[in-house]
């Protein structure tokens, strides 16, 4: 049987795509790669699909490696020629040399921007755009031009590679994201843009980390790029929309003092003070220092100059311990973005045991992939866990066991809590930008009894930036929009792209070219992704859950439509909008998942939306129209914020309260048209009270 040219070609990916597999998967190396291809070369039937040799592979699977090795000393960072020389300057053998892979922004960029086209275009539509999104705040709208532009939204940080006490290293990856992708997928690991790569026995300095990355950028940013899309030559501008990091990873970029120094704030110049004796150990970042005295703005300009002075007088001037690589493309206080989490839960073992039940008690959407585990484990969670604890569970939980153990949980913790939820959650995302201008009230009267709820050594510089969060907010965007999350997520990535424990750095940029240039070649975003809705067609329907509403349903029916519904009418289980699924009860496969729980807006009233809560039991079409049998809840006449009391009366603090946990119970049965849908929720199986 003769196969088309296209067939054969799609065939031969395939299998020089599994090959590649293999050969990672099964850790093969250079030598043992050419053996294995030799073998299968052997094959007759197959002699004419087989590279001749690794490099062939790689140019039929039209992979470049486009980075460039170097290596240092890992003691004084002489820069060396091979990985296994010896510095001259020191002369030691102790530490293994270190090694960075500089990749080329361009290439990257290409890789990207070619498979993300589509929906680049389709999300500079402002009503396309999310709100809440970085592309809608004031620095990206300051700086926007007519002409297209990609926007980097850079990160690094550190994570353990080795282990082991004698040969102990760790890599710190120089990512980026472009602002222009529509989340989520521009958090898509095949979307983010790998800068730069470190690894070895040591830390880098900021300059080795990021001096030749910087330059990269600096160049593209006066240039911008073209890229050959779609038959054609498009011209893009470059910029840094901003950088974000951790507290060490802060210090190093920034060339600021590390949070427990003195001046560490890089957006005012708040000094700070040591806590008085006994302790004496912590730096204090107190908020009654900050009101007494309004604090001097950090700029770009003051930074560059104290920088100028560190020479002269050999320390660090107002917090600045040197020139920083990025002064030259962001200005650090206005561009470098802190997420910081605080935590202000006690745990005792009692409360333990209620705090678990609760946890068990609730149930998730399908798309929590990580759901926090067993409460006592708490300093053992994962990022994701705390934010899902954060912001979806701690208040209805902390309301639970301050009225079931008064006596382990005063109220004086959640009153105080309140505030700093209210402040969290709305900040994270947001449908109306003039809610940014209402939180500092809260945080203001969180941070006046701070020092007075917990210990006054407590008031340290993690809890002085949530000054600042607001302010960041308001110039880039919803902190769900550029959380450190997703850059933590891809660290995890690399590790499994490398084995053993010898040029690490250059195992991972090999491998990282490789499966990112095949994906992104195969992979094209469309903006279909985020408008086509459809009813899925699987073998996954409960008829039990019909057959038991049927009544209700034909009643329903009936009274909406003015006529019964036909034995021919099909129902479904499942239905996609756009990335999101949602499930009914009728879905047999969806396990211990809630994503039939939804809110939907009721668009009926011309004068003002309504949202109202309720539980899919199936889907079906009527004359091509997709409908939804929806068991309805109704708000209770019990509202969660008369049980909670904030610290001060705070204006608003109970509508937002209210909005993020309403109280419902079961009501009616109704048909809901699509154009209603909104998004799916948590529901609690426990009672408050």
């Amino acid at each position: 049987m003769n196969l088309s040219s296209d067939y054969e070609n799609i065939h031969q990916h395939q299998f020089l795509t599994q090959l590649m597999d293999f050969i990672h998967t099964a850790k093969l190396n250079k030598r043992t790669t050419a053996s294995l291809l030799s073998l299968l070369r052997t094959a007759k039937p197959f002699t004419k699909d087989i590279p001749k040799s690794i490099n062939s592979l790689w140019a039929q699977l039209d992979v470049k490696f486009a980075f460039k090795t170097f290596y240092f000393c890992s003691f004084c960072f002489k820069q060396l020629d091979q990985f296994r020389d010896i510095c001259t300057v020191c002369n030691s053998k102790e530490k293994a040399n270190s090694e960075f892979c500089l990749f080329s922004l361009t290439e990257e960029l290409e890789r990207v921007v070619k498979s993300t086209i589509d929906i680049i275009n389709w999300y500079k539509v402002p009503e396309n755009q999310f709100v809440a999104d970085v592309i809608r705040g004031e620095w990206y709208q300051r700086s926007n031009t007519i002409e297209p532009c990609l926007s980097l939204m850079i990160s690094t940080d550190g994570k353990p590679m080795i282990k082991s006490k004698r040969t102990k290293t760790s890599i710190w990856p120089v990512m980026s994201f472009l602002v222009e992708i529509p989340p989520p997928i521009r958090e898509d690991l095949n979307n983010m843009l790998l800068l730069g790569l470190w690894h070895g026995p040591v830390t880098p300095p900021s300059s080795l980390l990021l001096d030749k990355i910087v330059d990269n950028i600096k160049l593209l940013i006066t240039t911008g790029i073209n890229i050959y899309i779609n038959n054609k030559m498009m011209h893009f501008m470059v910029n840094v929309q901003l950088c974000t990091g951790d507290f060490p990873a802060r210090a190093k970029c920034n060339q600021l003092v590390n949070h427990n120094g003195f001046y560490a704030c890089s957006r005012c110049l708040i000094v700070g003070s040591r806590c008085p004796q006994p302790c004496a150990n912590h730096t204090l970042y107190k908020w009654i220092d900050f009101i007494r005295k309004p604090q001097q703005q950090r700029t770009q300009r003051h930074i560059n100059i104290c920088a100028r002075q560190i020479s002269a007088v050999k320390k660090n001037v107002f917090g600045v311990v040197g020139v920083s690589p990025l002064s030259s493309v962001l200005s650090i206080p206005d561009q470098y973005l802190l997420s910081e989490w605080h935590n202000v839960l006690k745990q005792n073992p009692t409360s333990l045991l209620l705090i678990n039940e609760c946890l068990d008690g609730i149930k998730y959407p399908h798309t929590f992939n990580r759901r926090p585990r067993d409460f006592s484990t708490f300093m053992k969670w994962k990022a994701s866990e705390l934010r899902t604890f954060m912001l979806y569970m701690a208040l209805p939980i902390l309301v639970k066991l301050r009225l079931n153990m008064p006596d382990y949980f005063p109220s004086v913790y959640l009153s105080h809590f309140i505030l700093l939820f209210i402040y969290i959650r709305v900040l994270r995302h947001f449908n109306d930008r003039d809610e940014i201008r209402n939180m500092p009230k809260f945080i203001h009267i969180y941070l006046t009894h701070f020092s007075r709820v917990y210990n006054p050594c407590k008031e340290l510089y993690s809890v002085h930036a949530l000054i600042h969060l607001w302010q960041e907010v308001e110039q880039h965007g919803g902190l769900a929009y550029h959380s450190l999350f997703a850059f933590e997520s891809c660290l995890y990535e690399f590790e499994k792209l490398a084995h053993g424990s010898t040029l690490l750095c250059e195992q991972i940029s090999f491998w990282w070219c490789v499966f990112r240039q095949i994906r992104s070649g195969e992979v094209r975003y469309s903006s279909n992704l985020f408008t086509d809705e459809q009813l899925i067609l699987d073998n996954f329907f409960d008829n039990h859950v019909l057959n038991n509403y049927r009544q209700e349903f034909d009643l329903v029916y009936n009274q909406m439509l003015g006529e019964f519904p036909n034995s021919s009418l099909r129902c479904y289980s499942r239905y996609q909008h756009g990335l999101i699924i949602y499930h009914s009860i009728s879905y047999t496969r969806r396990g211990n998942s809630n994503s039939y729980d939804v809110c939907a807006k009721d668009d009926s009233n011309p004068v003002q939306s309504n949202l109202y809560y309720g539980q899919i039991l199936f889907f079906f079409y009527v004359h091509d129209k997709p409908f939804l049998f929806l068991k309805r809840y109704v708000n209770s006449n019990n509202t969660l914020s008369s049980l909670l009391k904030p610290m001060e009366d705070v204006s608003g603090w109970s509508i937002y309260i209210d909005k993020y946990y309403p109280l419902v119970r079961h009501s009616m049965f109704e048909l809901v048209h699509y154009s209603m849908f909104l998004h799916c929720i948590e529901m609690y199986s426990f009672s408050i009270g």
